[in-house]
């Protein structure tokens, strides 16, 4: 007989080995070192490790997820909708017309780092900040266009004395 001392079909696999994260907590802030990075704010969610990123010089790009955002690892980096990167544009491409840029996710931005992004990074990102407050604001109007409207009283106590009077009907 064999002795299966980690259990069932592939085990290994779902082992905790990553349990605990106290370096995602203490991590150091990337900033783009390079001429072909840029920072961005993700505008649109594609599907299929695709995404559409508005950059700081005010383009979109299509921008491919790999690697450590996607799979296993993902549960620290999570890419959202409004979520600031830093993409590497792909300059060796050469662009179809009608066509939009691709670039690689290169980094992702939790709330507090881009706090502190915004206050210590020397290039502009009014884009950026314009961009998702569009964002929001879209956001906001869909919620705006969901509302719930009460109806009058009168016809609410008519309906009380409808129900109240079949009750009345049954029961003699």
């Amino acid at each position: 007989m064999v002795k299966n001392k980690t259990g069932g079909n592939k085990a290994k696999k779902f082992a905790r080995k990553d349990a605990g994260h106290e370096s995602i907590m203490n991590r150091k802030i990337r900033y783009v070192s390079y001429e072909d990075e840029m920072y961005g704010i993700i505008t649109k969610m594609i599907g299929n490790g695709q995404v559409i990123v508005t950059c700081n010089d005010g383009r979109e790009r299509l921008c491919f997820i790999r690697n450590k955002f996607s799979g296993r690892n993902k549960h620290s980096n999570l890419v959202t909708l409004g979520s600031w990167v830093i993409v590497g544009k792909r300059s060796w491409e050469t662009v179809k017309e009608g066509k939009l840029e691709k670039c690689d996710l290169l980094e992702i931005y939790t709330h507090q780092e881009k706090t502190t992004l915004l206050q210590e990074c020397k290039q502009n990102l009014s884009v950026l900040q314009k961009q998702e407050g569009i964002l929001q604001n879209v956001n906001e109007e869909f919620d705006d266009m969901i509302s719930f409207k009460d109806t009058d009283t009168n016809n609410i106590m008519e309906r009380n004395n409808v129900v109240s009077s079949m009750d009345t009907v049954v029961e003699d």
